[in-house]
C-alpha cells in the first residue's frame, strides 16, 4: 500500500477524474462577534392620586342627537363648546411659570340607548347596525371633539363607560305587543319590520307607526328617557408631584451561528490521506501505475 500526502485542490482533481474518492470535511459554524450587553430604560408616569389633586371646576351636561346621527355638529350645538372656554379662560389666566402648575382635566363620557332598532344615517346611508352602536360613535365623537378644543391646553384623561341598552322591550313587550316575534322576518331579531305603517301585528293590535303619538305616546317617552349621553368634565390642579418611575433591563444579545461557512483555522495543517489496495478478486479496474498531476 502506497501512502501520499496532497493538497486541498488536488484532492477535488482526483474527485473529478474517478468520481470515486469520498471527501468527509466537517464545517465548523461560524460565530459573528458578539456585542456587549445594552439596557433599555423605560419611564412610567402615575396619574395622581386624590390626595394630589385640587378641584378647579367642573361641569356636567347632556348631548342630544338626533336619531341615526352621531357627528359632532350636534357636540358644537350642545354647552360642551362653552364649558371647555371656560377651562381654556382659566388656564389662561393662571400660568405660573415660576411655580411650574400643572392641571389635569378628566374626561367621563356615559350612555345609553333603547331598544327601538339603530340605523346609521350619517352620509345617507341608512344603514342597519347592531344594539350600542350608535352610542359608541357617539362617544367617540364627543371625546374627539374635546381633545381638539383642549390639545396644548392640558392633558386630558378620558374614561368612556360601557354603553348600556335600556330595559324597555320593543320586541314582544308584553303590555304593548306591537312587534311579536313570530310575526317577524327570519334575521330581523330588531324588529326593524315593526317600525313600517304596513306592518300588521295580528289580533287587531294597533301597530307602532300608527299609535306612537296615540296609544304608545307614554312608551315613545320611556324610550326617549332610555336615550342618553352624559359628560362630565373636571378639571384638577396637581398639587403634589407625581410620582416618576424608572425601570431599567438588561438586553439579552445572543450569539448568532451561520452554518455552513468554514472556520478558516479548519484548512489549517489539513491532510487528505489516499490509499489504493489491490485485490485480487477486481478484475474491473488495476491502477498498478497511477499518474497524480498537481496544480
Amino acid at each position: 500500500m502506497s501512502r501520499l500526502l496532497i493538497s486541498e485542490s488536488e484532492k477535488k482533481h482526483i474527485l473529478n477524474l474517478y468520481g470515486v474518492v469520498n471527501e468527509q470535511v466537517t464545517q465548523q459554524p461560524t460565530q459573528q462577534p458578539t456585542q456587549q450587553p445594552t439596557q433599555q430604560t423605560s419611564v412610567n408616569t402615575q396619574t395622581p392620586s386624590a390626595d394630589q389633586l385640587k378641584l378647579i371646576y367642573d361641569f356636567t351636561t347632556t348631548v342630544v342627537f338626533d336619531s341615526g346621527y352621531y357627528n359632532k355638529s350636534y357636540v358644537e350645538k350642545s354647552q360642551i363648546p362653552q364649558q371647555l372656554q371656560q377651562i381654556i379662560t382659566y388656564l389662561d389666566q393662571n400660568k405660573d411659570t415660576s411655580t411650574t402648575k400643572s392641571y389635569i382635566a378628566y374626561l367621563t363620557i356615559s350612555s345609553s340607548e333603547s331598544r327601538i332598532p339603530n340605523t346609521d344615517k350619517e352620509n345617507g346611508k341608512n344603514e342597519r347596525v347592531k344594539p350600542l352602536f350608535l352610542s359608541k360613535q357617539r362617544s367617540n365623537t364627543i371625546l374627539n371633539y374635546v381633545n381638539s378644543i383642549l390639545e396644548n391646553k392640558v392633558k386630558v384623561q378620558p374614561t368612556i363607560n360601557e354603553p348600556q341598552l335600556g330595559n324597555t322591550l320593543w320586541v314582544n313587550n308584553k303590555e304593548y305587543p306591537f312587534c311579536p316575534s313570530n310575526k317577524l322576518k327570519s334575521g330581523d331579531e330588531q324588529g326593524y319590520e315593526c317600525l313600517y305603517n304596513y306592518f300588521n301585528p295580528g289580533n287587531g293590535v294597533l301597530n307602532w307607526y300608527n299609535g306612537k303619538n296615540s296609544k304608545y305616546k307614554g312608551l315613545l317617552q320611556q324610550y326617549i328617557k332610555e336615550q342618553n349621553i352624559e359628560v362630565k368634565i373636571a378639571l384638577y390642579q396637581i398639587t403634589q408631584p407625581v410620582t416618576t418611575q424608572t425601570t431599567t433591563q438588561p438586553v439579552t444579545t445572543q450569539t448568532t451561528t451561520i452554518p455552513g461557512q468554514l472556520n478558516e483555522k479548519c484548512l489549517l495543517g489539513l491532510e487528505i490521506e489516499l490509499n489504493y489496495t489491490q485485490k485480487d478478486t477486481d478484475q474491473s479496474h488495476w491502477c498498478n501505475h497511477a499518474v497524480y498531476e498537481f496544480y
